[in-house]
């Protein structure tokens, strides 16, 4: 850290912008890696659903100065119980509600971006525009918002791959950036899809002990190095999924069998 604290009083400090999906599986990770920033010197404004922030463990109060906390209410949905704020909040069959919510924070989270970007070229701390913003995943709408901004995304070419219970949302927002799976399922169809992915080469699933399910640390941390490596065996699966990224990003292609559908179903009557 030392080392990081020395690079950071050389350079300008950053402003972070830290948006991980509605679950806390996802947030409290983030969190860490907030509070890890911030104490190298960095701003990192971290955003989520107001309930959401109220549950999260406090930030430590030497952190207060550079760490900021941005609560953007979620809009109502239709089927979604008053207050649900996280997965925590919803059965797995409302999750897809949640991201219907989720995504309703577009606009909001616009609005707050370009007002983080009218600060002047001598701002610092939270008056500054943001240098960096680190999404999750569900973000399919943020990376045009922020390219109206100029600010940079962590998503597609600087992350090497997606760490996924390979529920079918995951996976598609994964397949757009071209990135290659970690697969760790859990439940329903999870298992069947992540054997599918394997059999198709664009992921590797973390090996479980047959008799209860578990799995260990070392066995995630040897399924992220084998697909992140530089080897055959991870750039096969780089390269398949960038493959899956090319059919999914096709319009053309899309709608093409959308035709191939509607003509399927004219055959059948």
């Amino acid at each position: 850290m030392a080392k990081a604290i020395e690079a950071t009083a050389r350079s300008s400090p950053l402003h972070v912008v830290v948006f991980p999906w509605l679950a806390f599986g996802h947030m409290i990770p983030y969190l860490e890696l907030s509070e890890q920033l911030a104490r190298r010197g960095h701003a990192v404004t971290f955003v989520s659903a107001p309930r959401n922030l109220a549950r999260l463990r406090p930030v430590p109060e030497d952190l207060w100065p550079r760490v900021r906390l941005l609560p953007l209410p979620l809009p109502s949905v239709d089927g979604l119980p008053y207050g649900a704020e996280s997965t925590a909040d919803v059965p797995p069959e409302k999750v897809d509600l949640l991201k219907v919510a989720f995504d309703g924070l577009a606009s909001p989270f616009a609005g707050f971006l370009a007002g983080a970007c009218a600060g002047g070229e001598g701002a610092t701390g939270f008056g500054k525009k943001p240098d960096w913003i680190f999404v999750d995943f569900t973000h399919h709408w943020l990376p045009p918002i922020a390219e109206q901004h100029k600010v940079r995304v962590l998503a597609h070419s600087a992350v090497g791959a997606f760490l996924t219970h390979t529920g079918w949302s995951s996976l598609m927002e994964s397949f757009l950036f071209g990135h290659p799976l970690v697969m760790l399922p859990l439940f329903a169809d999870q298992c069947v899809t992540a054997r599918a992915m394997a059999a198709r080469a664009v992921g590797l699933e973390v090996p479980r002990d047959e008799r209860d399910g578990s799995f260990a640390g070392v066995d995630v941390a040897g399924t992220v190095r084998r697909v992140m490596a530089e080897g055959e065996e991870g750039k096969t699966l780089a390269r398949n999924a960038r493959a899956f990224q090319e059919i999914l990003c096709n319009r053309a292609k899309q709608d093409e069998y959308v035709d191939e559908l509607a003509e399927h179903l004219l055959r059948l009557q």
